[in-house]
């Protein structure tokens, strides 16, 4: 309830009263071409409806303005105004125009000025044809009567044009005043009652309109932030998924490293040959600290993500990081009879640590367990728009067909790693580097992770 409470409070700061318009001219945009489909329709029945109403009017101007000079601007108005609502309220139920933001707007505004004029023009000429003063009492009280109801309704029908509802609520409202106090000395008493009726009818008609537009924006507002947050979460979870299932693996490539290097202990230790024994439990150690590292990089990239953070800016040492994926990996490499170089270097780089440390832990996994080859070099290399950390192998490779129009899905063989392709190319978006993965088939496979310049 707290959340509905605070969208409806954004939501009212962010609508204008006055024109009942968003102050976002984006949103306010969105909104037309999201309304237009509604106010379209609605439309296109009003001006039908609207036009049928005009032209049994008419048959009441054939009965009493037969032969008066009236006739022609009376009737001719009506029939003017009907003929243009059917045909324009035909055309937009039929043709559906989509440009709503033109001229499907305009056409209905342009209807509405005309229905405008043409309730004007009766109003004022029909007192002219009436006989006595008792009649024309009558026919203002009628008067007052009608144009507050078709106000109230187009205010209603039509409040996607509010400025036209005004518009005509303005005119209707002055032409009657001007009737009443030109026929003042004729009616026997003060039109007053009409006369506050129509007013009051006019100015409800605007008020109804802005209601409506301002309603409609509202829920257009709320479902798009109720949208927007589902999807943020649906994404959240759906990444989180993803860093859940590749976990296994992640973390299961340094602890099969680890079973490797503890039988390896245990051979050498029967052999007494204590010395390998200990480099090899000092091996063991780092790749326990990589197992470490690791898990705590997959709680930074979920946080990354869930909480729609910024990617880190850490200072890295490219040589140390290569190094250090190098040592970790040795057992497996060697589990694979695959050598794993790295060209030294001193760069240092300026990105997200966790991302970085992922995505090439999954390179080099990769490299090592499905390329085929026997060896892989790892390095960093000048690119046009950054440095490039390089995982490069002599394997099998896979062909261009292979790889689909997707860069998230590129190749049949990367999306056997844990991560696959799809999260490697996530992670690397999120935090601000390019991941670019080329192969010829036969010839291995050269994936660069490039840092753009800072």
């Amino acid at each position: 309830m707290k959340i509905d409470d605070d969208l409806k409070g954004q939501d009212t700061l962010k609508i204008r009263w006055h024109d009942a318009r968003f102050d976002d001219s984006g949103v306010e945009a969105d909104y037309l071409v999201f309304s237009w489909p509604n106010e379209r329709f609605q439309s296109g029945l009003t001006l039908i409806g609207f036009s049928i109403a005009w032209l049994a009017a008419g048959t009441i101007d054939l009965m009493y303005l037969t032969d008066t000079s009236y006739l022609l601007p009376v009737f001719g108005s009506r029939i003017a105004t009907a003929l243009f609502g059917f045909a324009m309220g035909g055309w937009l139920l039929v043709a559906r125009p989509q440009n709503g933001d033109r001229w499907p707007r305009r056409v209905v505004l342009i209807w509405l000025m005309m229905s405008t004029a043409t309730g004007v023009t009766v109003s004022s000429l029909y007192p002219h044809t009436l006989a006595n003063a008792y009649e024309l009492e009558q026919m203002l009280v009628f008067n007052s009567f009608w144009m507050s109801v078709q106000m109230l309704g187009l205010g209603v029908a039509l409040s996607s044009q509010l400025r036209g509802v005004a518009i005509a609520s303005t005119a209707y409202a002055g032409s009657y005043v001007a009737n009443v106090i030109y026929w003042a000395d004729v009616v026997p008493y003060p039109v007053v009652g009409p006369t506050i009726v129509l007013l009051a009818g006019c100015v409800f008609a605007v008020v109804l309109s802005i209601a409506f537009s301002i309603s409609a924006r509202r829920r257009y507002y709320l479902t798009w932030k109720y949208n927007e947050a589902r999807a943020a979460a649906e994404r959240a979870l759906g990444f989180s998924s993803f860093l859940l299932s590749a976990a296994g693996h992640d973390i299961r490539q340094p602890i099969y490293a680890l079973d490797l290097n503890a039988s390896a202990i245990e051979e050498l230790a029967a052999e007494g040959k204590w010395d390998r024994v200990m480099t090899m439990i000092a091996r063991q150690r780092f790749t326990l600290r990589h197992i470490s590292g690791l898990i705590a990089s997959i709680l930074e990239l979920s946080q990354l993500d869930l909480h729609d953070q910024k990617a880190s800016r850490d200072e890295i040492d490219v040589n140390a990081l290569l190094t250090g994926l190098a040592t970790s990996f040795a057992s497996l490499a060697s589990h694979h009879g695959v050598s794993i170089r790295v060209v030294p270097t001193r760069r240092h780089l300026i990105a997200d640590r966790a991302v970085l440390e992922h995505v090439m832990n999954n390179l080099v996994a990769n490299a090592l367990t499905h390329s085929g080859g026997t060896r892989v070099v790892l390095g960093v290399r000048r690119t046009t728009n950054g440095w490039a950390l390089c995982v490069a192998d002599d394997g099998s490779g896979f062909r261009v067909d292979d790889q689909t129009s997707e860069p998230a899905t590129s190749g049949r063989d990367i999306t056997r790693s844990g991560l696959g392709s799809t999260i490697m190319f996530r992670l690397a978006e999120l935090g601000g580097l390019e991941l670019d993965i080329r192969s010829t088939a036969g010839h291995g496979v050269m994936a660069r992770l490039v840092c753009p310049d800072n």
